[in-house]
């Protein structure tokens, strides 16, 4: 095992609500032991680390020492554990899953178990943006605004989630912003605004899950469904073949879907069709007939309505996005 101390692991990780015209990068690298780089972008109310390390050994850091900020943590790949001072328990983090930690004078220990590739993002934010934010969000948040007012330390959820498609593409739109360099310093702060704003509905829906009129495993069921339809949204489905697909009962299937996810079965579907229909003809690959057809309408006019309907206007409306990225990043 290799041990970083907290004024080493200072040369991967340097975080700061500032703003900065570009971002860093670093590197620090011990033979044999690990070989990690970080990216950083910052903000006055936010900002962005991505973390990423080969584990040849097990690697731990220890008595790092951070400032107060409220963090949202998001692991896309390997995984790790943390014990922070401000909570008491463990605070593992698995590939694909997300938590949001509020840290008061915190000081961490990290333990990186021997792994090939390490990939995670944190989103640090301001906390008193934070409570900006959140207390216009109505009533339901305002015990939080509260807690980050008085400097509690909290977690949002009690163990971490898997973050779904939508989660992970407003992810991917903040570190690759899909404009031009001059719209980047705007985009940016709406897109983790809206990132936010996700994970706050997302925590709405965890507390329905509470009240949830069915078994574990018909949670479970259907969470695996929703998987299976995040990667086969283009193939033809009927209710009856998505139950038998899930092991669920029509009934079940419809009203359970409908409280976890806030979609309709296929009102899911569509928002997945629209979505990828949108980034086609961002990209100008295919004729708008065939992205039609593509994602399963029979007339270019029926695809151009449903079209309209999901997003306020036509397709032949929508404006090719530019290539710029996130500085640094």
């Amino acid at each position: 095992m290799y041990t970083l101390y907290s004024h080493e692991f200072t040369q991967l990780v340097d975080r700061q609500f500032a703003d900065s015209e570009k971002g860093q990068y670093k590197a620090l690298k011990h033979v044999g032991q690990f070989n990690a780089i970080t990216r950083t972008s910052n903000n006055s109310n936010f900002n962005i680390l991505q973390f990423e390390s080969s584990f040849q050994e097990e690697v731990r850091v220890v008595n790092f020492r951070d400032f107060n900020h409220t963090s949202f943590h998001f692991q896309l790949e390997g995984h790790s554990n943390a014990r922070i001072s401000c909570f008491g328990d463990a605070l593992p983090m698995k590939q694909g899953e997300f938590n949001v930690m509020n840290c008061i004078d915190p000081i961490s220990n990290f333990s990186f178990p021997k792994q090939k590739d390490y990939s995670y993002i944190c989103l640090g934010i301001n906390q008193q943006y934070l409570t900006s934010l959140l207390e216009q969000c109505g009533a339901e948040w305002q015990k939080i605004a509260k807690k980050l007012a008085k400097d509690q330390p909290f977690t949002l959820f009690d163990k971490p989630k898997h973050f779904g498609s939508l989660l992970k593409q407003t992810l991917y739109a903040i570190i690759h912003p899909p404009v031009a360099d001059s719209l980047i310093s705007t985009y940016v702060p709406h897109k983790i605004e809206e990132l936010i704003l996700l994970i706050l509905n997302e925590s709405s829906l965890s507390q329905k899950r509470n009240t949830f009129p069915f078994s574990q495993r018909d949670v479970d069921l259907l969470h695996d469904l929703k998987i299976y339809l995040d990667d086969n949204f283009l193939k033809q489905h009927n209710l009856s073949g998505l139950a038998r697909q899930a092991g669920i009962n029509e009934f079940k299937l419809k009203k359970g879907f409908k409280i976890l996810f806030n979609y309709s079965v296929f009102g899911y579907i569509n928002h997945l069709r629209m979505q990828y229909s949108y980034k086609l003809l961002q990209a100008r690959a295919l004729p708008l007939g065939a992205i039609a057809a593509l994602v399963g309408y029979q007339s270019d006019a029926s695809f151009i309505r449903a079209f309209k309907n999901y997003y306020g206007y036509a397709p032949n409306k929508s404006k090719p996005l530019g290539n710029g990225c996130f500085q640094g990043l």
